[in-house]
């Protein structure tokens, strides 16, 4: 009996942040090597799309599999990627065969892959390295970036404005001032030398209150971190 084979891109790639479809994949699938197809590969939002072509400028990197008991396999697969073999204009993906070509020693085999079946947009970027798990760390990197910087607009901007308005304390009680002052500086202490020192003399005048705005301080962090556990 001819052996089945499966070529994955995307997100049916171990590590590619998705547990249930690497269960099916262990539960079904034998790792051959990896390869690449003609084609080129688009960025769809949570996973890629490949749109295949005969073009040998643009590849599809990706893993070849050898596939045990193909019909249940495929029954479970096929849903995953939204593919309705008797309702083509439906399906998000459609499964055809392709010449896959092995890494290491240029051997052709012939392999099902899941296409995109819709048009591509514009807001779907075209992933030049034709590699999915290394544009998704790239992804990740820049979200880790962007998260970051984030983080620092808020913990700058939260810091002078407190300051602004201790300082604004000049017209509301004093203590009051003298509170948001110090809140203020706890926010920028962490990224200004100046804000810590100033800190500390306040501290050993008001000990009190520089306390009470440790506390209040305390209870910000906790809402800010919060906030930017929330996905981007």
């Amino acid at each position: 009996m001819m052996k089945e084979h499966l070529f994955v891109y995307g997100s049916l790639l171990k590590g590619a942040l998705d547990p249930e479809v690497d269960e099916i994949i262990d539960k079904y699938c034998k790792p051959i090597n990896w390869g690449y197809i003609n084609g080129k590969l688009f960025d769809l939002g949570d996973y890629p799309g490949a749109i295949l072509s005969i073009d040998d400028e643009s590849f599809i990197y990706g893993l070849l599999y050898e596939i045990s008991s193909p019909d249940i396999f495929f029954f479970v697969l096929d849903d995953y990627e939204d593919y309705f073999p008797g309702d083509l204009a439906r399906s998000e993906y459609i499964r055809r065969k392709t010449e896959v070509r092995l890494n290491e020693h240029n051997e052709q085999i012939r392999a099902w892959v899941y296409e995109y079946n819709k048009s591509i947009t514009s807001s779907q970027p075209y992933i030049e390295s034709g590699n999915w798990l290394e544009h998704l760390k790239c992804k990740i990197n820049t979200k880790i970036i962007i998260k970051k910087r984030l983080k620092d607009v808020i913990t700058i901007g939260s810091g002078w404005f407190f300051i602004f308005l201790g300082v604004a304390g000049l017209f509301l009680p004093f203590l009051q001032g003298i509170l948001f002052l110090l809140i203020g500086l706890f926010i920028l202490s962490k990224k200004a030398r100046w804000a810590r020192s100033i800190l500390m003399k306040l501290k050993k005048r008001y000990p009190r209150i520089y306390l009470n705005a440790q506390k209040k301080w305390d209870i910000m962090k906790q809402y800010i971190k919060q906030i930017l556990r929330k996905p981007l």
